[in-house]
Order: structure tokens, then sequence, then C-alpha cells
């Protein structure tokens, strides 16, 4: 009897251990209680949902913790941890330790952004389909997944193809018409029948963005309301005081200028055109302009003969005095013509009393040009043949030349005063000799910057003719030697084209 009393004596202490055992130790950590945490050797753990925004509170419901324990089996635990760290979210990565027993391990969830206003950017309820191949089918744009989260996740973000943005498009504040709201497709603009074309009489329709750098024309990738903005519109009229014009009528948005372009650009002869208001100013009101004529500055404009040798000073009352408009033009008196009583073997210039005018300039204040006239000059020419023994001719019986040389020779052609002259070469015994001309002036045209002889006296070398649109060669001038005859011999190698004697 008394083994029978320590039997069940002991019995009842192994039991009560048990019970105290039991209660000591953490059972939150397990599934049933059968396995304790001290056995387990680590944990995982994941969030259940992929779409998370900013603001939400992630509670151990939210989370799957995975024990792996000393016999290496694992174990879903559904109680019995905790959770610490970021559980209410902010926008971005938050980090969130799982702890079970005495392992702990960390969980990281992405929040995006919540819309302006603070609501999460998702519209109602998210139906996935499961397509036929297994893949998980965004509800929004039709993307196919490898995973139901990941179309979750597609069907809630703003990147998404299929996504749609709200467009609201209000009148200003105090206006008649009613809001139009559209719903855009991410990346999509509107259409044209999308924006309103509402009508208000004496203003312009245009729209404010609630969103900076976004216009009716952009890409929609984001909620964005339109303001109507209402300018008001002027009549600006030109009208011309003489009644020549018809009058020009331009619509201007308030505050703006009248563009240049729009503003008349009328002329009348003699007049300039200015108007009665400033047309740079910006236009607050309907406004009307009205040209005015401001009659352009004459000058006096005198024109004054001087006697010649054998003419007397000449005048001219129509025309030796005038009243020109600044910028045209005076108009000869008749007897500056050349043809006039004898005038024609004169040759007549200028002296004016404003420097820079002449009598063909623009008149820019008040002058007198004064005539001086001088014989006009008249040529004779010694020229050459082109053949291969060369001779002279004279254009003036008054003028004899001969040619004295052993040999000589045709040498080319030089061009002067527009017409080409075959030439002579010089050669060292070639003389030319010129008779009857005796205090004339002599020019002698070259082919090359060469020195001659006169009557034996060396000169200086010829220059470069600088009409060089006429003329391509060498001038030599001198006056000739007094008596019957001078001798031209060359001083360098060179050929000459044509003596010139002025009469």
């Amino acid at each position: 009897m008394k083994n029978a009393l320590k039997a069940m004596f002991g019995a009842a202490v192994v039991l009560m251990l048990l019970f105290v055992a039991g209660c000591s130790s953490d059972d939150s950590g397990s599934d049933t209680g059968a396995v304790t945490a001290s056995t387990v050797t680590s944990i995982s753990a994941v969030a259940k949902s992929s779409s998370w925004t900013e603001g939400d509170t992630v509670s151990v419901d939210d989370i799957t913790v995975t024990a792996t324990y000393s016999d290496n089996s694992t174990k879903t635990v559904s109680t019995g941890y905790t959770l610490s760290g970021d559980t209410t979210l902010k926008a971005g990565a938050n980090t969130i330790t799982v702890t079970y027993g005495e392992k702990t391990t960390t969980v990281t969830i992405t929040a995006k952004a919540k819309a302006s206003g603070g609501e999460e950017e998702k519209t109602g309820t998210v139906t996935i389909e499961v397509t036929v191949d297994g893949k998980y089918k965004c509800s929004v744009c039709g993307t196919e997944y490898d995973t139901k989260a990941e179309a979750e996740n597609c069907a809630h973000e703003a990147g998404c193809p299929g996504w749609e943005y709200t467009v609201t498009f209000n009148d200003a504040e105090g206006g008649s018409n009613a809001t139009v709201i559209k719903k855009v497709k991410n990346g999509s603009t509107l259409a044209e029948s999308d924006i309103p074309t509402w009508k208000k009489d004496g203003f312009e329709l245009s729209w404010s963005s609630s969103e900076a750098n976004v216009t009716t024309a952009s890409k929609i990738t984001k909620d964005v309301t339109f303001t109507a903005v209402w300018t008001g519109l002027f009549t600006v009229k030109f009208v011309d005081s003489d009644g020549n014009e018809g009058t020009v009528t331009k619509t201007v948005k308030n505050g703006d200028v009248v563009p240049a372009s729009d503003v008349p650009a009328w002329t009348k002869d003699h007049y300039t055109l200015s108007w009665n208001g400033d047309t740079t100013a910006a236009i607050t009101a309907d406004t009307t302009f009205t040209s005015v004529w401001t009659e352009n500055a004459k000058f006096t404009v005198r024109f004054v003969d001087s006697a010649i040798d054998e003419i007397a000073a000449e005048t001219d009352s129509a025309l030796d005095t005038q009243s020109i408009y600044s910028g045209e033009k005076a108009s000869l008196p008749a007897w500056a013509s050349a043809s006039r009583k004898n005038k024609s073997a004169y040759t007549v210039t200028w002296t004016s009393s404003v420097e820079g005018l002449t009598p063909s300039s623009a008149i820019t204040a008040d002058v007198t040009f004064t005539a001086s006239w001088s014989k006009t000059p008249k040529y004779s020419y010694i020229t050459f043949s082109g053949t291969k023994e060369a001779s002279a001719t004279s254009s003036n019986a008054s003028y004899t030349v001969t040619l004295t040389s052993a040999n000589v020779k045709s040498g080319g052609t030089v061009k002067y005063a527009g017409i080409t002259y075959n030439t002579m070469k010089m050669e060292s015994k070639t003389v030319v000799t010129i008779s009857g001309a005796a205090g004339k002036k002599i020019t002698v045209v070259a082919d090359s910057a060469a020195k001659f002889l006169v009557n034996d006296t060396q000169t200086t070398a010829a220059t470069a003719d600088t009409d060089t649109t006429n003329g391509n060669g060498y001038l030599y001038t001198f006056t000739a030697p007094e008596g019957d005859s001078f001798t031209l011999k060359k001083s360098d190698v060179t050929n000459i084209g044509v003596i010139i004697i002025e009469n």
C-alpha cells in the first residue's frame, strides 16, 4: 500500500512539473503548443500583400512567419510573434523587425506616396484574371505577370499603360458653364473634342492649370484641373484723317500691344505719317488711332552759271532757284546742258556750298551749286599694226610718226579705255620719232612698268592704269619737248600699244 502511494505521489509530481513547464514556456511562438520556441533555430517573414500606401499600418495579421526547427523541419507560425520598427508606413522603403521567441528577422515594405489631397492612387476594386497558361493579367492594361501581386500592383500604379487620370475643366469663378470631366489614359493627350469651347461676348477663352508646365496640349500623367481664363478683347481702329485710306480694324487682347505688322504703313507724297496716340502702348479699352500727316521739310536749291571765254553767264528763271523736299533731287537748269550755245566744246564742273552735296544728290540742306566750264580736251592717237613687221599710224595729220629699227616687230596687245590695241616691241635700236607735237601732253600706254628715253633722257617708270575694268596697261605721261620733233626709245624692255596726244 505504501509503495502504491509513493507511485501515485511521484506521478502527481511529474504532472505538476509538466504543467508548470508548460505555463512558463512561451507558447505564443507555436501553432499548437506541442513544439516550444526554445527548439526554433531561425525564422523568416514576408508581407502578405505587395500593395502598400503611405500611412498604412502593418499588423501581425499582415505578416507570414515561418519557423525552422532543430530537426530541420519548418512550420508557419500564426501567433506568438511581435512587430517593431516602421509599422506605420512612410512613402518609400520601410523596415519592420519580426521577433519570435529569441529569434528575429526583418521585412522591407515599399509604400507609394499618397496622391495630392491625401488619397491613394487607386480606382475601386481590382479584378485579376488568371490566364490559361497560369499568368496573372492586370485588369487595367491587360499586361500579364508571373505573380498575382505583380498584376495587382500594376493595376494600382500610375505607370500602368492603361491607368486613367481625371482631367477637370472648370469655368472661372462666377462662370455659368458646367464643369466638364474627362478620363485620359496615362501618357495620352486630350482630344480636341475633349476641350470645352465655351463662348463669352467680348472675351477670349484660355486655360490655367493646377499643375506646373501642364497645358491642354500636354501628355497627361497625373490628375489635373484646368480653369477658364477669360481675357477681354478690344477693338482697335486706324482711321485716315484725309479719308484717302480705308479704316483698318484689329482685335487685340486686354494688355497686349498692336503688332507692328498690323499698324498701317500708309504713304502720301511729301508727307510723313504718324498717329495721334502711342500705337506701341498696351491696349486696355476700345481705341481709335487717327493719322497725322506732317509735310516734309523743304530746302532752297540755287544754280548759278559762270561766264566762259566766249559765252556770258546764263540764267533760267524756272530752275535757277528751286524748293526741294528733303531727300528728293533737284532738276538741272537748261543752260547746264553741254549742247547749249556751243558749250559742246566745254565740260562743266560744279562747286557746292554744302560739302558732300552735288546736283545729283538727294537734297538735305539749303545749297548753291555754281557751274564752272573748261574746254573739253580732244585727242589724237598713234597706233601700231598687228603685222609681223610693225608700222605706225597717226589719227591726226598734224602729227607725223616714223619708226626706225633694224627689225620692228608686233608685240601682242594691250587694253586702254576699253579699247584693245596692237603693241609694238621696243627693241634696242627702235626709235619712234613724232613731229608737230611740241608742248602737247603725251601719254604712252605700255604693257609693263617700263622706263623710256625721251630725246635720250631717261624717264620715270610707267604706272599701272587705275581703271582696271577698262584697261590692263601701264601709263607714262609727259609734255613733249619743244622743237619740230622728239624721239622715244626704250630704257627697259617693253611693248607699246598707243601714244595719245592731247590736242
